[in-house]
């Protein structure tokens, strides 16, 4: 009897060591996926900051084009919005006239069409603080928004 007892020694602790690595590899697991969880989590909230700071920018371009005295020029970089980095583009695409029986409500018949866009990014250029930042795609925490509008003036 003594002999049979003396057979069985060993097998808990291998049991118990096998249940610690398992447990080991879950918790390394789920704290990967938590990391992952927080990263993805604050891209998000970055990408709204930048999606509003780019909706910034088009209210900022629309302003300076439809303003009676100045007109937009190609590139202004605003500077930063929220933290985030914001160039907007303005190029003039139509000047031309309505119908005669179509006079604008301030008494002109000449059309003029800006096409708007505006980029905002959270890493911009090192160079210059322009955006998109194209030294910066590659990297996992860049985010970036464009938005593009026309108005008539």
């Amino acid at each position: 009897m003594t002999t049979a007892r003396k057979r069985q020694r060993g097998f808990g602790i291998a049991a118990a060591i096998f249940i610690l690595l398992v447990l080991a590899v879950l918790g390394a697991f789920i704290v990967t996926v938590s990391t992952t969880q927080h990263a993805g989590a604050a891209l998000d909230v970055q990408g709204t900051q930048t999606y509003r700071a780019a909706r910034s920018g088009i209210e900022w371009g629309v302003y300076h084009a439809l303003k009676p005295v100045t007109s937009c020029s190609n590139s202004t970089d605003i500077g930063a919005v929220s933290g985030m980095q914001v160039t907007v583009e303005c190029n003039q695409v139509l000047v031309g006239g309505v119908p005669p029986d179509e006079v604008k409500p301030d008494g002109t018949n000449t059309v003029n069409l800006y096409t708007i866009t505006a980029t905002a990014c959270n890493l911009p250029n090192a160079s210059s603080p322009n955006c998109p930042g194209t030294n910066n795609i590659s990297n996992p925490n860049y985010v970036e928004r464009r938005i593009r509008v026309m108005v008539e003036k």
